[in-house]
Protein backbone atom coordinates (compact mmCIF):
# COMPACT_ATOMS: atom_id res chain seq x y z
CA UNK A 1 0.00 0.00 0.00
CA UNK A 2 1.39 3.33 -1.45
CA UNK A 3 1.71 5.96 1.80
CA UNK A 4 -0.05 8.46 -0.27
CA UNK A 5 -3.90 8.13 -1.12
CA UNK A 6 -4.03 6.62 -4.63
CA UNK A 7 -7.22 6.33 -5.71
CA UNK A 8 -8.83 5.51 -9.24
CA UNK A 9 -11.43 6.86 -11.51
CA UNK A 10 -14.43 4.46 -12.70
CA UNK A 11 -14.67 4.72 -16.51
CA UNK A 12 -15.88 2.43 -19.26
CA UNK A 13 -14.62 -0.45 -18.18
CA UNK A 14 -16.34 -0.48 -14.87
CA UNK A 15 -19.84 0.35 -16.18
CA UNK A 16 -22.56 -2.32 -15.48
CA UNK A 17 -20.46 -3.79 -12.45
CA UNK A 18 -22.19 -3.93 -8.86
CA UNK A 19 -20.61 -1.25 -7.08
CA UNK A 20 -19.60 -4.54 -4.40
CA UNK A 21 -17.29 -5.48 -7.28
CA UNK A 22 -15.77 -2.08 -8.08
CA UNK A 23 -14.37 -1.99 -4.41
CA UNK A 24 -13.33 -4.85 -3.89
CA UNK A 25 -11.04 -5.03 -7.22
CA UNK A 26 -9.90 -1.39 -6.32
CA UNK A 27 -8.80 -2.48 -2.77
CA UNK A 28 -7.06 -5.82 -3.78
CA UNK A 29 -5.10 -3.60 -6.12
CA UNK A 30 -4.18 -1.22 -3.19
CA UNK A 31 -6.07 1.87 -3.97
CA UNK A 32 -7.16 4.33 -1.41
CA UNK A 33 -9.93 6.20 -2.85
CA UNK A 34 -12.62 5.91 -6.06
CA UNK A 35 -14.01 8.73 -8.04
CA UNK A 36 -17.25 8.32 -9.59
CA UNK A 37 -18.24 8.95 -12.75
CA UNK A 38 -22.00 9.48 -13.67
CA UNK A 39 -22.22 5.49 -15.68
CA UNK A 40 -22.67 5.35 -11.54
CA UNK A 41 -24.66 8.47 -10.33
CA UNK A 42 -26.31 9.93 -12.54
CA UNK A 43 -29.49 11.38 -10.71
CA UNK A 44 -31.67 10.96 -13.60
CA UNK A 45 -30.72 7.43 -14.21
CA UNK A 46 -30.08 5.97 -10.38
CA UNK A 47 -32.43 6.38 -7.29
CA UNK A 48 -31.37 7.81 -4.09
CA UNK A 49 -30.84 4.21 -2.46
CA UNK A 50 -28.10 4.05 -5.22
CA UNK A 51 -26.30 6.92 -5.02
CA UNK A 52 -25.72 6.62 -1.03
CA UNK A 53 -24.60 2.77 -1.57
CA UNK A 54 -21.58 4.59 -3.43
CA UNK A 55 -20.66 6.26 -0.38
CA UNK A 56 -21.98 3.59 2.37
CA UNK A 57 -20.07 0.52 0.46
CA UNK A 58 -16.75 1.99 -0.34
CA UNK A 59 -17.00 2.80 3.20
CA UNK A 60 -17.17 -0.94 4.22
CA UNK A 61 -13.92 -1.79 2.26
CA UNK A 62 -11.85 0.97 3.61
CA UNK A 63 -12.09 3.22 0.40
CA UNK A 64 -12.42 6.92 0.72
CA UNK A 65 -15.02 8.25 -2.09
CA UNK A 66 -13.33 11.25 -3.24
CA UNK A 67 -16.00 13.29 -5.52
CA UNK A 68 -18.35 12.42 -8.70
CA UNK A 69 -16.79 13.32 -12.07
CA UNK A 70 -19.50 14.99 -13.69
CA UNK A 71 -17.51 16.81 -16.43
CA UNK A 72 -20.57 18.99 -18.22
CA UNK A 73 -20.26 21.12 -21.39
CA UNK A 74 -21.87 24.09 -20.59
CA UNK A 75 -20.93 25.99 -23.74
CA UNK A 76 -22.96 25.05 -26.63
CA UNK A 77 -25.04 26.76 -29.34
CA UNK A 78 -28.21 25.55 -27.95
CA UNK A 79 -29.84 27.50 -25.05
CA UNK A 80 -32.41 24.60 -24.03
CA UNK A 81 -29.48 22.16 -23.72
CA UNK A 82 -27.19 24.57 -22.08
CA UNK A 83 -30.30 25.27 -19.93
CA UNK A 84 -30.46 21.82 -19.25
CA UNK A 85 -26.65 20.79 -18.95
CA UNK A 86 -26.67 23.51 -15.49
CA UNK A 87 -29.95 22.07 -14.38
CA UNK A 88 -28.25 18.41 -14.34
CA UNK A 89 -25.14 19.84 -12.84
CA UNK A 90 -27.29 21.50 -9.86
CA UNK A 91 -29.27 18.10 -9.58
CA UNK A 92 -26.10 16.08 -8.64
CA UNK A 93 -24.96 18.81 -6.65
CA UNK A 94 -27.75 18.34 -4.40
CA UNK A 95 -27.70 14.32 -4.93
CA UNK A 96 -23.88 14.45 -3.51
CA UNK A 97 -25.07 16.05 -1.22
CA UNK A 98 -27.77 13.70 -0.35
CA UNK A 99 -25.32 11.14 -0.34
CA UNK A 100 -22.43 12.18 1.84
CA UNK A 101 -20.32 13.36 -0.94
CA UNK A 102 -17.93 16.37 -0.63
CA UNK A 103 -17.46 17.17 -3.95
CA UNK A 104 -18.51 17.49 -8.04
CA UNK A 105 -14.95 17.72 -10.89
CA UNK A 106 -16.74 19.80 -13.45
CA UNK A 107 -15.54 21.34 -17.07
CA UNK A 108 -16.35 24.88 -18.40
CA UNK A 109 -16.73 23.22 -21.97
CA UNK A 110 -16.94 23.13 -24.91
CA UNK A 111 -15.15 19.60 -25.70
CA UNK A 112 -15.41 20.75 -29.83
CA UNK A 113 -14.38 16.87 -30.98
CA UNK A 114 -17.52 15.48 -29.67
CA UNK A 115 -20.23 16.41 -32.81
CA UNK A 116 -22.61 19.31 -32.24
CA UNK A 117 -20.27 21.17 -30.06
CA UNK A 118 -18.77 24.32 -31.24
CA UNK A 119 -15.54 25.18 -31.71
CA UNK A 120 -13.51 28.35 -29.74
CA UNK A 121 -12.91 31.10 -32.09
CA UNK A 122 -14.20 29.23 -35.09
CA UNK A 123 -17.99 28.97 -33.76
CA UNK A 124 -18.43 30.92 -31.17
CA UNK A 125 -16.22 33.97 -29.89
CA UNK A 126 -14.53 33.45 -26.86
CA UNK A 127 -15.92 36.64 -24.74
CA UNK A 128 -19.57 35.33 -25.72
CA UNK A 129 -17.98 31.55 -24.25
CA UNK A 130 -16.78 33.25 -21.16
CA UNK A 131 -19.88 35.02 -20.67
CA UNK A 132 -21.91 31.41 -21.13
CA UNK A 133 -19.33 30.06 -18.56
CA UNK A 134 -19.40 32.58 -16.27
CA UNK A 135 -23.52 32.77 -15.90
CA UNK A 136 -23.45 29.11 -15.34
CA UNK A 137 -21.05 28.90 -12.51
CA UNK A 138 -23.25 31.92 -11.20
CA UNK A 139 -26.22 30.13 -11.15
CA UNK A 140 -24.41 26.37 -9.92
CA UNK A 141 -21.92 28.18 -7.80
CA UNK A 142 -25.01 29.25 -4.96
CA UNK A 143 -26.46 25.91 -5.14
CA UNK A 144 -23.38 24.40 -4.02
CA UNK A 145 -22.37 26.51 -1.45
CA UNK A 146 -25.83 25.99 0.49
CA UNK A 147 -25.42 22.33 0.07
CA UNK A 148 -21.79 22.25 0.87
CA UNK A 149 -20.70 20.59 -2.44
CA UNK A 150 -17.42 21.78 -3.58
CA UNK A 151 -17.48 22.24 -7.76
CA UNK A 152 -13.93 21.13 -8.75
CA UNK A 153 -12.95 22.94 -11.57
CA UNK A 154 -10.73 21.33 -14.20
CA UNK A 155 -8.66 22.74 -16.57
CA UNK A 156 -9.09 20.81 -20.32
CA UNK A 157 -7.53 21.79 -24.12
CA UNK A 158 -10.17 23.55 -26.14
CA UNK A 159 -12.14 24.74 -23.54
CA UNK A 160 -12.23 28.16 -21.58
CA UNK A 161 -10.82 26.88 -18.67
CA UNK A 162 -7.69 25.25 -20.50
CA UNK A 163 -4.71 26.37 -18.56
CA UNK A 164 -3.65 27.85 -15.17
CA UNK A 165 -4.31 31.00 -16.61
CA UNK A 166 -7.51 30.69 -18.05
CA UNK A 167 -8.83 29.21 -14.85
CA UNK A 168 -7.23 31.29 -12.53
CA UNK A 169 -9.55 33.80 -13.76
CA UNK A 170 -12.71 32.15 -13.23
CA UNK A 171 -11.35 31.06 -9.55
CA UNK A 172 -10.74 34.67 -8.95
CA UNK A 173 -13.88 36.03 -10.60
CA UNK A 174 -15.97 34.23 -7.87
CA UNK A 175 -13.63 34.15 -4.95
CA UNK A 176 -15.67 31.22 -3.50
CA UNK A 177 -14.50 28.52 -1.00
CA UNK A 178 -16.75 26.45 -3.17
CA UNK A 179 -14.91 26.69 -6.09
CA UNK A 180 -11.84 24.97 -5.93
CA UNK A 181 -9.66 22.98 -8.41
CA UNK A 182 -8.96 19.73 -9.75
CA UNK A 183 -5.52 19.46 -10.86
CA UNK A 184 -5.08 17.27 -13.54
CA UNK A 185 -1.08 18.09 -14.79
CA UNK A 186 -1.71 16.56 -18.38
CA UNK A 187 -3.29 19.50 -19.99
CA UNK A 188 -1.22 22.60 -18.38
CA UNK A 189 1.69 20.09 -19.63
CA UNK A 190 -0.20 20.67 -23.34
CA UNK A 191 0.05 24.21 -22.92
CA UNK A 192 3.40 24.75 -21.83
CA UNK A 193 2.82 25.98 -18.36
CA UNK A 194 5.22 24.97 -15.94
CA UNK A 195 3.70 22.52 -14.06
CA UNK A 196 5.04 22.32 -10.46
CA UNK A 197 5.13 26.04 -10.77
CA UNK A 198 1.33 25.90 -11.19
CA UNK A 199 0.59 23.91 -8.22
CA UNK A 200 2.81 25.90 -5.75
CA UNK A 201 0.50 28.82 -7.04
CA UNK A 202 -2.68 26.64 -6.97
CA UNK A 203 -1.66 25.90 -3.36
CA UNK A 204 -4.30 25.09 -0.89
CA UNK A 205 -7.39 25.60 -4.04
CA UNK A 206 -6.10 22.33 -5.22
CA UNK A 207 -8.81 19.95 -3.38
CA UNK A 208 -8.35 16.82 -5.83
CA UNK A 209 -5.72 15.53 -8.56
CA UNK A 210 -5.73 13.32 -10.92
CA UNK A 211 -2.91 11.47 -12.34
CA UNK A 212 -2.71 11.70 -16.15
CA UNK A 213 0.23 11.92 -18.40
CA UNK A 214 0.47 13.20 -21.82
CA UNK A 215 2.61 14.25 -24.87
CA UNK A 216 2.11 16.49 -27.78
CA UNK A 217 0.41 19.72 -28.12
CA UNK A 218 -3.05 21.28 -27.96
CA UNK A 219 -5.00 20.20 -30.96
CA UNK A 220 -7.31 16.81 -31.48
CA UNK A 221 -7.08 13.90 -29.58
CA UNK A 222 -4.80 11.11 -31.09
CA UNK A 223 -3.77 13.48 -33.60
CA UNK A 224 -0.94 16.05 -31.74
CA UNK A 225 -1.28 14.71 -28.29
CA UNK A 226 -2.30 11.63 -26.17
CA UNK A 227 -2.38 10.19 -22.82
CA UNK A 228 -0.14 7.67 -22.41
CA UNK A 229 0.53 5.28 -19.23
CA UNK A 230 1.79 7.39 -16.45
CA UNK A 231 5.47 7.50 -16.88
CA UNK A 232 5.56 7.39 -20.85
CA UNK A 233 5.00 11.33 -21.67
CA UNK A 234 5.96 14.53 -20.47
CA UNK A 235 5.24 15.15 -16.91
CA UNK A 236 8.07 15.08 -14.20
CA UNK A 237 6.41 13.63 -11.89
CA UNK A 238 9.40 13.54 -9.15
CA UNK A 239 8.81 17.44 -9.38
CA UNK A 240 5.31 16.89 -9.38
CA UNK A 241 5.03 15.25 -6.17
CA UNK A 242 7.62 17.43 -4.33
CA UNK A 243 5.16 20.48 -5.41
CA UNK A 244 2.14 18.66 -3.73
CA UNK A 245 4.76 18.37 -0.43
CA UNK A 246 5.85 21.85 -0.37
CA UNK A 247 1.84 22.69 -0.44
CA UNK A 248 0.78 20.13 2.15
CA UNK A 249 -1.62 18.58 0.34
CA UNK A 250 -3.11 15.50 1.70
CA UNK A 251 -6.16 14.49 -0.62
CA UNK A 252 -6.30 11.91 -2.82
CA UNK A 253 -4.46 11.12 -6.16
CA UNK A 254 -6.62 9.79 -8.74
CA UNK A 255 -5.90 7.96 -11.68
CA UNK A 256 -7.66 9.20 -14.63
CA UNK A 257 -6.98 6.09 -17.12
CA UNK A 258 -7.22 7.38 -20.83
CA UNK A 259 -4.77 5.64 -22.57
CA UNK A 260 -7.59 3.80 -24.20
CA UNK A 261 -5.62 2.83 -27.68
CA UNK A 262 -3.45 0.56 -24.87
CA UNK A 263 -6.56 -0.36 -23.12
CA UNK A 264 -8.47 -1.96 -26.15
CA UNK A 265 -5.31 -3.53 -28.18
CA UNK A 266 -2.58 -4.48 -25.58
CA UNK A 267 -5.30 -4.87 -22.09
CA UNK A 268 -7.93 -6.32 -24.23
CA UNK A 269 -10.57 -3.86 -22.39
CA UNK A 270 -9.88 -5.32 -18.86
CA UNK A 271 -10.37 -2.54 -16.50
CA UNK A 272 -8.58 -4.91 -13.46
CA UNK A 273 -5.35 -4.78 -15.63
CA UNK A 274 -6.13 -1.02 -16.60
CA UNK A 275 -6.09 -0.81 -12.77
CA UNK A 276 -3.55 -3.07 -12.00
CA UNK A 277 -0.95 -1.55 -14.22
CA UNK A 278 -1.78 2.14 -13.47
CA UNK A 279 -1.06 1.80 -9.57
CA UNK A 280 2.39 -0.30 -10.69
CA UNK A 281 3.49 2.80 -12.90
CA UNK A 282 2.53 5.34 -9.97
CA UNK A 283 4.01 2.99 -7.36
CA UNK A 284 7.56 3.03 -9.74
CA UNK A 285 7.35 6.72 -9.68
CA UNK A 286 6.85 7.44 -5.75
CA UNK A 287 10.03 5.17 -5.36
CA UNK A 288 11.99 7.29 -7.38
Amino acid sequence: MLSRKIGFKTFEGFHGMEVERVCDMLVTIGYASVEWDMAFFDPRKTTSAQRKKLRQIPDRFGLEVSDISVQHDYVTLSEDERRDRIEHTIECIHAAAEAGIPAINVYTGPRFWIKGNPSLRWDIPEGKAWDIVLDAYGRMLPVAEKQGVTLLVEACFGMVCRDFYTTKYLIDHFESDYLCINYDASHDYLHGNDVPWVIRQWGRKIKHVHLKDAVGTPGFPERTFTYPLPGDGGIDWKAFFEAFDDIGYSGAFTVEFEAMNYYRNILKADPLKAGRISYQRIESLLSK
